[in-house]
């Protein structure tokens, strides 16, 4: 099938980098995508339990 759709993104104030975590879901789930500190935009095949799951992941890292 084709890739699903991953966007992360940030409020002005926000101190995740979203591109940062992308790159890690993507490193962990295959895939292509990039952007920058604020907001960031790509595609993974993958089921979207295991999307979700790998965002929880790195937003929970990227929070700690």
């Amino acid at each position: 099938g084709s890739p699903a759709p991953v966007v992360v993104a940030r409020s002005e104030d926000g101190t995740v980098d979203s591109s940062a975590v992308l790159r890690a879901v993507i490193e962990r789930l295959g895939g292509k995508g990039g952007g920058k500190a604020g907001m960031a935009q790509g595609g993974v095949s993958a089921a979207p339990e295991q999307v979700r799951e790998a965002l929880q992941t790195q937003l929970r890292a990227a929070l700690a």
